[in-house]
């Protein structure tokens, strides 16, 4: 483009501050710091545990709730009649979770219900399993309500028990 006329020059400079005031002025966020922002605001919804993690273990089991729209491990695991240890309590805050058990059946698999407050902080924790887990071999999961089901298989796992506490999660 020449710039020799003052009409011209008059353009470009209208031309850039229309194009450009938009985009100098736009404090945009990538989707990492989306992300990020996301996953602050999950967690600063979450128990916080005083001190390490046996603190946080008790907050998280103080926050428990028994409602309607959250499935237990313990309703998953009588549903599916799959023999397994009792549930114990694991860390739920790396979820993003209120409060998360597993179980190890002897039929070659571990199950983990994680519980959360709402149904759409159940599908943000799907998601950050997806990221923790998703790579580790004969995991799977799914999130129905305020719940999120992990089920990690052995190779020698029973797929008839591993199916058994899938249709348990999904029909509770």
């Amino acid at each position: 483009m020449k710039l020799n006329s003052p009409v011209s020059l008059a353009a470009a400079l209208w031309i850039a501050v229309i194009v450009g005031s938009p985009l100098a002025a736009c404090q945009c966020k990538s989707a990492s710091e989306r992300a990020v922002e996301e996953r602050n605001h999950d967690l600063s919804q979450l128990p916080q545990g005083v001190g390490g993690v046996m603190e946080q273990l008790a907050a998280e089991a103080a926050a428990r709730r028994k409602e309607a729209e959250t499935i237990s491990i313990e309703a998953v695991l009588e549903r599916s009649k799959v023999p397994s240890t009792p549930p114990h309590q694991v860390l739920g805050r790396t979820l993003l979770a209120h409060y998360c058990a597993s179980a190890e059946s002897s039929d070659g698999f571990t199950v983990t219900v994680c519980e959360y407050p709402s149904v759409e902080q159940a599908t943000h924790g799907a998601a950050e399993a997806k990221l923790v887990h998703g790579a580790v071999s004969g995991w799977q999961a799914k999130a129905r309500k305020k719940s999120l089901l992990e089920v990690v298989a052995r190779s020698d796992a029973k797929p008839q028990s591993v199916q058994a506490v899938l249709t348990a999660f999904d029909e509770l």
